[in-house]
């Protein structure tokens, strides 16, 4: 994102914060912000890559009913995706390799999904499904692994890039 999102429980409408954020969970390259400036019910993602190594770039969240937040987005090189003493690294395998961060309500860690590409897979939203899964769309232009644990469900798109839309549980 250009700046910081504020993103309401529904998932559905982006507005721009300017308060100053005092609350907030700090990751390797962008910020997940739950301060008390922001509106009640929000939460604000603030996407910063931090070095030439690695950076990434979260797209979309939406907040669970059980208060679950859920984070997509790309990054390329290693991200520690964990924003607690506790690491969940993780390497890209190519320019971009998309993400969908699952969190606590209050921000702890809870499982992070990654789809390998062999160019650029970039998730652009999530919503929350009716079991409290992410629901995520985006798009691939090379071939993708789609299974998000070690098992491979490897996809090769017909055009130069082709959308997908990919339910997860709420256990990844």
């Amino acid at each position: 994102p250009s700046g910081p999102l504020a993103i309401p429980l529904d998932g559905k409408t982006l507005l721009p914060l300017t308060a100053n954020k005092p609350r907030a969970i700090t990751f390797q390259a962008f910020t997940v912000d739950m301060g008390a400036a922001a509106p009640s019910g929000f939460v604000s993602i603030v996407g910063a890559p931090f070095s030439t190594s690695s950076a990434t770039f979260p797209s979309s969240c939406a907040v669970a009913p059980d208060g679950t937040i859920y984070v997509v987005g790309y990054f390329a090189g290693t991200v520690d995706f964990d924003p607690g003493p506790s690491q969940e690294n993780h390497v890209s395998s190519s320019f971009y390799d998309g993400f969908c961060l699952s969190l606590t309500a209050t921000g702890g860690f809870k499982w992070v999904s990654i789809w390998e590409c062999e160019n650029q897979m970039t998730p652009s939203d999530v919503t929350v499904d009716s079991t409290g899964g992410p629901v995520v769309i985006g798009t691939y232009n090379a071939v993708t692994d789609f299974d998000p644990g070690p098992g491979v469900d490897s996809r090769t798109p017909v055009g130069s890039r082709d959308p997908f839309c990919q339910v997860l549980t709420s256990s990844g």
